[in-house]
Parts: C-alpha cells; structure tokens; sequence
C-alpha cells in the first residue's frame, strides 16, 4: 500500500520485519545476527543518495574528427560495432556536408575504413550477415572519401575505381533499408563509372602514361613544377661540377703519366741464389712504374641524374615525392577497399626481386621525399638499382668519357604495394567475397554436401545446374531420406523461383525445418539480395515475387498454417526461427498496407508462442535437479529467447512502434535476461552464433 501511494512504510512495519528476522536468528552466523539487531537502530534521514549514472557504449564521434575505438575483450564489443554502423547510416551524410572540403577528410575516413573493417571482420567471423553489414558499411565510406577527394581536386572523377559491382549480390542484407542503401552504393559506382575517362590503372599502377592521374596532376600543379624546377636546375649545376671535376682528374692523369714517361724503369742487381751469378731484376720499388699507379688510381664517382630522360617519369616521379594529402588516403582506401574487403587480387603478385624506394640513402632524392602518412601502403618502388649503389659508382678517369661520368637514371619505379609486396597492377575478381557471405552448412568433418547448392556467387547466380542435385545423390547424409535430400538441395536452385520453392516446402514440407542444415540453407535463399533487377526495383530480380499480394497472402498462410504444426513442441525452435525470418522478410519487402500488417501479427504470434515455451522451459527447469539437465534445459531457453527476440528486428520505424507498447518491451528485456543468464552452457553453432549478433 506503501508503494502504490508513493510514501515510504511506516515505523511500525519496520518493526514488524525486524521481529520476523529476529525468529530466524542462528548460532552459526554470528555476522547475520549482528545485522538483524542493527536494523532495529537505523534512523530515518533527509539524505539522499547521488547515484551517478554510467553508459559503457562511449561513442567517440567528435564533429571534426569521429574515431572508432575498439576493445575486442569488452562484453560490449558487438554494440559497439553496431553503434558504429548505426552512425555511418544515419549521421555520416550529415557530417560529410560539414567537412567534404576539409584535406584532413580522407584521412579521417580512410583511418575509420581501416579500424572499423579491422575489428569487424575478426569479430564477425563466420557471420554471413554481420559480414554482408560491414562490406556495406565500408563501402559508404568509401564514396563519402571518394566525394570528398574530388570535391578538392576534379580530376579524380576522371578515373573509374572499377569496383567490381557484380560481388556486391552476394550480401545478406534482412532490412529494406539495407536493400535501399545497397541500391544507393550500386547507383553511386555505376554513375562515377559513366562518367570516367581513363581505367582504374591510370590512378593506380601507371607511371609513364601522360594520360595518368600524377602526370595530369602534375601539369596543372605549381608546387610540383617548382619542384621539378629546383631538381632539374640542380641536378644541371651537379652535373657541370662533376664534369669540371672529370677535366681536372684527367688533367692530373695526364699530367702524371707525362712526368713517368720522362723516368726510365728501376732494376736492382743481385746474385742467383742457386748458380751465385750477379742477376739484373725489375725492381718493386721502380719509381716509374709508382708514378703510372698512382695515375690509374685517380677516381670519380659516377654522377646520376636524379629524374628519368622519360617525361611523364619524371613528372610521376616529382608528384611521389609530395604527393597530396587527398590523393594518397583515396589511392591507399582505394586499394584497401578492392583488396582487403572486396578480396580481389592483383593479376601478377610476383614479389620485386630489390627494392630501392625515394626514402633509400642511395637514392638521391631522398631528401626531397615527404610521406604524407606513417603508413603509406602504395609507393614508388624500383627493382633496378641507382648507379650510386652499384659496382659503378666508381670509374677510371682514363677509360671514361663525360658521358660515361654523368649518366642517366637508372632506376625504373612503379607502383608497389607494401601490403602484398607486390607491383601494383589491374585487379581481379575473386570467389572469396562470396564464400565469406555464403553461410556454412554443418557436415561434421567433410564439407556438407549442400553447401554447393548454397554457393550462388555472380557467375553462377542461380547455383548449381539441376541435374547437380541427381548426380551428387551419393553424397547424400547418412540418416537423410533421399527425398528430403533432392528438396532441400533444390530449394535455393534458381534465385527467380526460389520463393516459389519455399512456399512448396512450408504447404507441403519434405524438409525438416528443425535441422540447423535447413534452417541454414533457406536463409541464404531468403537473405541474399542476388542480381540486380532491369526495372531498378529494391526487390532485385531475387525477391520480386514479394510485390505480388496474392503470393504474399499465401505465404503468410503458408506460414501460418506451418507456425500452428510446431507451437506445442519448444524443440521445434529452429523452424519458428526459420518462419520468422520468412514473415521479417515479407514485411520488409512487400508494398506497405495489408500485408505489412498481417506479417507484424504473424510476428506477435510467433513472439506469443516463444514466451510460451520460454515459460515452459522454465518451470521444467525449477523442477529438474541433475545439473546436466538444467544446463540443456538452459541452452534451450536461450535458443528460444533468441528467437523470441528476433522477432523485434524490423525496421526502425515499427520498432519503435512496437516497444511503446509495455508488455512488448517487457517481453524483449526478458529475453536478454534468459540469453545472458544461459548464455555459459549453450553450445556455440553457426546459427546460434548469427542469433547472437542479431
């Protein structure tokens, strides 16, 4: 009555509970009962206790310069990726308008790139989804570094980044708003793409082209033609001092060997050691044959010039030396972004057999270099070595023309990538984006037969062959009835039919829906956003159908009518879960209006029948006493809280909709509580660990 009238309890109720514990009082703690006897003692106070008030989830986003920090031991490790990428989807546009002009920009993102995909692609391991996420993520800001390099210099948009589209339909993106920014990213590339001039290799990997990007930098660059200027007039003022130097060192030659020509030879007489005859020998201290050494000995250092007889060399070259702020974070996220996130390859990763770069001691421009970062990934690197480093570094003056003294330069540079320790060349697509977005089948020690099925990279968008299903009969699971085996290598065959396909199995299953194997293979079909579709739609030729309202509504009875054959059995888990990816799906993708509604009620059931086993469980867990028992008992819970929870993922808008009402947030805040408590003793598998990052 006390706390529904907001008044504290009176006295006497104290009283009354300090007789009560006073009942229960043991000769066993004493310290128990020192403490029952002094709440009888306290006083009433005016004080109040300041309770300070502690977030864990920081989030440094300062407006100049936002970083991402990143503890993978923190217990909050995932929500601070996902604050991460919540921010780069709402706020980025934002702060990008604030700051696109700034030169420090493309550092600020490039460094964000960098430390986010580091943290992400260790932590989201073997998440399908989360990895998907984190591409897409990346890739924003990546055109938000692009849009800010050539708001400072316009010549970027002259060079098409070829960032390979066609590895982008391998994300599992859940949310149409995912799907939405997808579009966006695709619609960005192939807008930037039609608008080029020169390949990728001209901003990249070529040097001697006067077409490439550092040449025509370079032409309309006064800083850098001033350099050039300074190089050039002093490499002309060395090489008139080396050639005075050649003259007076051959002058000295010259002059010595006259004075020897003067000398006759030393002999010295002496007698044979054997026949005790007197012998006239040449002598080693012969003061002719002295002189005409020490003229051979007359040296000179070879003279380089510091820049290439090739033009567009030298002016590439020059531009390495002070290469913009700008250019070098867009040229090494760029690389970054092809290489390491989207896994492509250069054609030729043959390793330089030396390696002589602007910052060597030998190099003579070293003192003209300037990094514009510590870590620098691409560079000037050249196999040949400098004259100043070589066995010609020394020359006889006798046997050498002035041509021969000051020569050309002798190093070749290219492009090289210190990442790879390779040459910088055109890139290539690879399969390996694909099979990190590809989910794996559990087949114990051999790969599941199925996997192959559920391997639709961008040249085989619709998998398999059918007849791969009939010829790979053999490598049907032990335990598998060859039926369900043709049904569910079959299901995601063919990605314009693959709902089709599904709604098949879930009116008249011949697939177990509660083996993680088909759980898994069902999601690559129902979260894969595969090709593009010709009308632009954010559906994608993929999951068009879901616009039909008719096919719609007969999912949703489908799902329905699946939902009522499992909800008395919580070991049936994993089909709800299936089925409410199905219904979040739909939700997402069908047009807004009946269907929408009838999906979030399909939701709100499922959500009703995951409480319901969650208290099931429950109570066999109050009554079950061998630890073993309560621990599966636990791991079940935890598995059905997730899915319980996975019902609330859906779009932001409805989200909120959904935890203004009391007992919806109440029902989400008991599901974490039962995943945190249980967490310990549930078996880690790929789908329970895809449930978690959820």
């Amino acid at each position: 009555q006390a706390y529904r009238n907001k008044t504290p309890p009176p006295r006497s109720w104290t009283v009354f509970v300090v007789s009560i514990l006073r009942r229960i009082r043991t000769s066993t703690s004493p310290d128990l009962n020192e403490y029952i006897d002094g709440i009888a003692d306290r006083r009433d106070s005016n004080n109040r206790a300041t309770v300070e008030m502690t977030c864990p989830l920081e989030v440094n986003m300062e407006p100049d310069e936002p970083k991402f920090t990143f503890s993978p031991e923190s217990p909050y490790a995932t929500f601070h990726l996902e604050i991460f990428e919540s921010w780069v989807a709402s706020d980025l546009e934002e702060w990008l308008a604030a700051n696109i002009a700034r030169p420090a920009t493309a550092g600020v993102l490039r460094n964000l790139m960098e430390d986010y995909h580091g943290a992400a692609v260790t932590h989201y391991d073997g998440n399908p989804e989360a990895l998907s996420l984190m591409v897409l993520t990346i890739l924003e800001l990546w055109i938000a570094l692009d849009m800010s390099a050539i708001r400072l210099c316009t010549l970027f948009e002259d060079y098409d980044p070829e960032v390979p589209l066609t590895l982008l339909e391998n994300l599992n993106l859940p949310l149409k708003r995912q799907m939405e920014r997808l579009k966006e990213v695709e619609k960005y590339l192939e807008n930037r793409s039609s608008r080029s001039r020169f390949h990728s290799c001209g901003v990249l990997c070529t040097v001697d082209d006067t077409n490439c990007f550092p040449v025509r930098y370079f032409d309309q660059s006064e800083e850098h033609q001033y350099l050039f200027r300074k190089i050039t007039d002093k490499a002309t003022r060395d090489r008139e001092a080396k050639l005075v130097e050649f003259r007076e060192k051959k002058r000295q030659y010259e002059d010595v060997i006259e004075r020897s020509s003067c000398l006759s030879h030393d002999y010295r007489r002496y007698l044979h050691p054997t026949n005790g005859l007197q012998v006239e020998a040449h002598s080693a201290r012969c003061y002719k044959c002295g002189m005409q050494s020490q003229a051979n000995d007359i040296t000179i250092e070879v003279y380089e010039l510091p820049l290439s007889d090739d033009e567009s060399r030298a002016k590439s070259t020059v531009f390495a030396l002070r290469a913009p702020l700008s250019f070098g974070n867009w040229r090494d996220s760029t690389v970054f972004l092809l290489s390491d996130v989207l896994r492509s390859t250069y054609e030729d990763k043959r390793s330089p057999r030396a390696s002589h770069t602007l910052n060597d001691p030998e190099v003579s421009l070293q003192k003209y270099f300037s990094r514009f970062r510590q870590t620098q990934r691409i560079a000037l690197l050249s196999e040949d070595c400098p004259h100043k480093g070589s066995r010609r570094k020394i020359a006889n003056v006798v046997s050498e023309t002035e041509d021969e003294i000051c020569v050309k330069n002798g190093l070749l540079f290219r492009y090289h990538d210190r990442q790879t320790n390779s040459f910088s060349r055109n890139f290539q697509p690879t399969q390996d984006l694909a099979r990190l977005c590809t989910y794996t089948i559990p087949g114990g020690r051999e790969p599941s037969p199925f996997q192959q099925f559920v391997h639709r990279p961008a040249e085989a968008p619709s998998g398999p062959p059918p007849n791969k299903v009939l010829a790979t009969q053999s490598t049907c699971p032990s335990g598998l009835a060859m039926e369900e085996y043709k049904a569910l290598a079959t299901l995601p065959l063919d990605n314009k039919i693959q709902w089709q396909n599904m709604l098949v199995q879930l009116a008249s299953p011949s697939v177990d829906f509660k083996t993680e194997a088909t759980v898994l293979v069902a999601l690559q079909c129902i979260l894969q956003a595969g090709p593009c579709g010709d009308d632009g739609d954010v559906r994608r030729s993929s999951h068009t159908i879901l616009a039909d309202g008719q096919f719609a509504g007969t999912l949703l009875n489908s799902l329905q009518e699946a939902l009522e054959r499992v909800e008395k059995n919580w070991q049936s888990f994993p089909a709800l879960g299936l089925f409410v990816t199905i219904a979040r799906r739909l939700f997402s993708l069908t047009p807004a209006g009946t269907m929408q509604a009838r999906s979030l009620e399909f939701l709100s059931s499922c959500r009703l029948t995951a409480r319901k086993w969650i208290d099931d469980l429950e109570e066999e867990l109050q009554i079950a006493t061998d630890e073993s028992v309560r621990d599966n008992l636990r791991s079940k819970a935890v598995n059905v809280a997730l899915v319980c929870a996975d019902t609330f993922s859906v779009e932001d808008v409805q989200l909120r909709d959904i935890l203004a009402v009391p007992e919806e947030a109440c029902t989400l805040i008991q599901c974490a509580i039962v995943a945190n408590e249980g967490l310990h003793c549930t078996p880690e598998t790929p789908l329970t660990s895809i449930m978690i990052i959820r």
